[in-house]
């Protein structure tokens, strides 16, 4: 366990944070875990993948017990050094498989939230086929928590997003929304010279109003938004630029709790 304490980090001279922040960094792994205060947890979810055996079981039953039971005990261990709130980091989320977003979300809201539909084309119009839902467990419901996304997180990123904006605990911010190409991936062309694939969809997903879960709507706004904008002001930007160790985002989030 890392502790990342935002007070102390900043009576430190610019080497010394350096050499702070690169201690915690150091640690890119998925589901890593941090106090950034007294009371804040932090755990960063780099992709919804864990074990592709398992998570290929998990899709296929439409059950995922050991995910849950992994990330509870993550906030089982961050509630014993103190953490009432939580920080989830979701930025440059690659994806992975929805029955992760089920199995950790779940933890988080008392009612069941429809994640996705995916649909058949018949005569050019979706027809749905499977609806994937998050079954509520609700053992972290009452826990605040505040989720930072980004532009680099993406399709299951997206779709962990998009399920938390549903939970009443949560409040989703970023200076971007999400990348917004929330779809089930089946195909792949690869170039001839093998240098490059271009990987698409090709069962349609929506969400539970039949809208696709992609692109914006004709508002040009994501379909998967935000909370609340990080403002990126004169002052912050400077900061940004000039201190390439300080992390506006997550020193934001810190702020944004109900």
């Amino acid at each position: 366990m890392l502790y990342l304490d935002t007070d102390y980090m900043l009576s430190l001279d610019k080497e010394d944070r350096k050499a702070y922040l690169d201690s915690y960094l150091a640690d890119n792994s998925n589901f890593r875990t941090a106090m950034i205060s007294d009371d804040c947890g932090y755990i960063a979810v780099n992709s919804e993948e864990n074990n592709t055996a398992e998570d290929t079981w998990a899709s296929i039953v439409d059950d995922y017990p050991s995910m849950t039971a992994l990330f509870d005990g993550k906030l089982e261990e961050l509630r014993e050094q103190g953490m009432k709130r939580l920080v989830i980091d979701l930025r440059n989320n690659g994806g992975g498989y929805p029955c992760v977003i089920q199995a950790i979300v779940s933890l988080f809201t008392t009612k069941d939230i429809s994640l996705e539909c995916n649909c058949a084309l018949v005569d050019g119009e979706p027809v749905k086929m499977n609806r994937i839902v998050v079954r509520a467990d609700g053992k972290w419901a009452a826990l605040p928590v505040v989720v930072i996304t980004n532009a680099q997180c993406a399709s299951c990123g997206d779709g962990m997003t998009y399920a938390f904006m549903q939970c009443d605990n949560a409040t989703v911010i970023g200076m971007t929304a999400s990348q917004g190409i929330y779809q089930s991936i089946g195909g792949v062309c690869y170039m001839s010279n093998g240098d490059y694939g271009v990987f698409y969809p090709v069962i349609p997903t929506v969400d539970s109003d039949g809208n696709p879960m992609i692109d914006t709507g004709t508002d040009r706004k994501s379909r998967i938004g935000l909370d609340i904008t990080i403002p990126v002001t004169y002052e912050a930007a400077l900061r940004i630029f000039d201190d390439a160790d300080y992390d506006y985002e997550l020193d934001y989030a810190l702020t944004c709790f109900r």
